[in-house]
């Protein structure tokens, strides 16, 4: 019998039962195909070759069995990569996570706003800049400043659009914040003053 009658030969008798021996292991169709396939190359490899190989049975199964083993470590190699990956996504997800519950737009900005405010209100006069914290900070309406003060309503309706307007010039940047660190930097400069 030549090498190619032995193989032939081993290929009907034996294919389907090393495919079904690599399928009880991988449990993947294809690849026990593809195991098997490269176990009939090595057969045939070594028919051509004139090597000694014994029995033909054992000898496939012995290939299928190595070659189901060289699967089984890349697939693990692989778990472990992205298992490595994933915990390096994990961690990385784990400190944005803990870096945005750190993160407080009032600390983050409210230096800057305070000094932006602090430089405003310098910039304002004593009445304007008194009226504005009045109506901002104590919360009187006008009529309680006009009293207050000795000027009309008018004349506080005046200093309060005066004041929003340069507040409004200086904070362009910030308009999105204002509203929410309007109130706590007022606080804080009011303590200041």
């Amino acid at each position: 019998m030549n090498e190619k009658q032995i193989f032939d030969e081993a290929y009907k008798l034996y294919y389907n039962k090393c495919l079904l021996f690599a399928r009880s292991y991988t449990h993947d169709a294809e690849e026990a195909e593809d195991i098997v396939a490269d176990a009939m190359i090595v057969l045939w490899e070594k028919l051509c070759n004139a090597e000694e190989i014994g029995a033909v049975l054992p000898f496939l199964m012995g290939v299928v069995r190595n070659k189901i083993l060289q699967y089984f470590r890349r697939e693990s190699f692989k778990l472990k990569l992205y298992s490595h990956i994933e915990d390096e996504k994990a961690r990385e997800l784990q400190l944005r996570i803990s870096a945005l519950e750190e993160c407080n737009p009032q600390h983050l900005y409210g230096m800057d706003v305070q000094n932006i405010l602090k430089e405003s209100l310098k910039t304002m006069s004593k009445q304007t800049r008194h009226v504005f914290l009045l109506s901002r900070f104590e919360h009187k309406t006008n009529e309680e400043i006009a009293q207050e003060l000795g000027i009309g309503v008018k004349g506080v309706e005046y200093h309060i659009s005066k004041a929003l307007k340069k507040l409004r010039i200086a904070f362009k940047d910030f308009y999105s914040l204002l509203d929410l660190l309007l109130s706590f930097s007022l606080l804080l400069l009011f303590c200041h003053f």
